[in-house]
């Protein structure tokens, strides 16, 4: 199940780095960047990935640990200001009909979640939502967990594989929001089985040569194995490249809806993968959607934070008390 979760989250990371006739992708990419400036605002995520599993001469078991990974639905909302380092997520999440909500404050240096199966906040190490190091004297550019010339080629590549005529300006509509009816522009973007294979072979090469993210990783994988590691980031990455060349890819859209002010207020990602021989721990293929609106974009924003005290708080070596079972698994496959 790990290498499900891993191939997941790098699809996942690469498409959504989507940063196309000549005046439509000028426009786009302006927005790109203009949206990636902002500092404060709110924003919602919506997540669905249904799984398709092969359950042939599985136990019943089996089949019943895999059920709750053959759906996953999350809904996210956060309210956030960069400049005072402020920010309160709320997020919720269902596992094949296994819910649970949980949410997350950062206020300054301060930074704790609050789940309802624990019943306390969880206080969490501020070096952990970074690199997960614990050496306070790093500076911020050393805490990066990828490089900044990494994320530039990345973005590089995919703006390569996209042709200008691959981004379509649609008709100016009107579109409802938190803030009430707002003036949009929709961007289509449609790749190819063949384009978006390409985009994530080259781009697993570029992240092959970060040795920051190997550093990363490496370290990260040897904390929560108690100092011991076997992870091997060029055959993660190789295995990665194998598994992209034996998947198929359909129905593979991004969907951009531009304010007047030239923000992405709204966009839709959504594709499905089928694997061709080897499979992926069993499973057939996935279909995967998420929408992400934004609103409040450059506005003053309102925090309430709980008050803390010794007895409703909790350290983050407590956490195993009230994992839930599904998490147990998932953690004794890490080991």
């Amino acid at each position: 199940m790990k290498r499900v979760l891993l191939f997941l989250l790098s699809v996942v990371f690469l498409i959504s780095l989507a940063a196309c006739k000549n005046d439509d992708f000028d426009a786009y990419i302006k927005a790109v960047n203009k949206t990636n400036e902002i500092k404060r605002g709110q924003q919602s995520k919506d997540l669905k990935i249904n799984m398709d599993f092969d359950m042939e001469g599985l136990s019943d078991e089996e089949i019943k640990k895999l059920s709750y990974f053959k759906s996953l639905n999350s809904k996210f909302n956060i309210t956030f200001d960069n400049d005072l380092n402020k920010s309160i997520g709320r997020n919720y999440f269902n596992f094949g009909g296994l819910g649970f909500d949980m949410t997350f404050y950062r206020n300054g240096e301060e930074s704790f979640i609050k789940m309802p199966i624990l019943g306390k906040y969880l206080l969490l190490d501020e070096s952990l939502i970074d690199t997960y190091l614990k050496d306070e004297e790093i500076d911020k550019e050393e805490k990066k967990c990828i490089s900044e010339k990494t994320i530039k080629e990345l973005g590089e590549k995919w703006i390569d594989t996209i042709k200008r005529d691959d981004v379509f300006a649609g008709k100016d509509s009107v579109m409802s929001t938190p803030e009430g009816e707002v003036k949009v522009t929709e961007y289509t973007i449609k790749l190819t089985d063949e384009q978006f294979k390409k985009l994530l072979t080259e781009s697993g090469d570029i992240l092959l040569k970060d040795e920051k993210l190997k550093e990363t990783i490496d370290e990260y994988v040897r904390r929560i194995r108690e100092g011991e590691s076997d992870f091997n980031f060029n055959d993660a990455i190789s295995n990665f490249k194998e598994g992209i060349e034996e998947s198929e890819f359909e129905n593979l859209s991004y969907i951009a809806f531009i304010d007047i002010d030239g923000y992405i207020v709204k966009e839709i990602i959504e594709f499905s993968i089928r694997f061709r021989g080897q499979k992926y721990e069993g499973m057939n293929g996935f279909e995967y959607y998420l929408e992400t609106n934004s609103w409040d974009i450059e506005k003053d924003q309102k925090f309430e934070f709980p008050e803390l005290t010794k007895e409703n708080t909790m350290d983050i070596d407590e956490i195993d008390k009230g994992i839930p079972f599904i998490f147990e698994n998932l953690s004794d496959n890490e080991k």
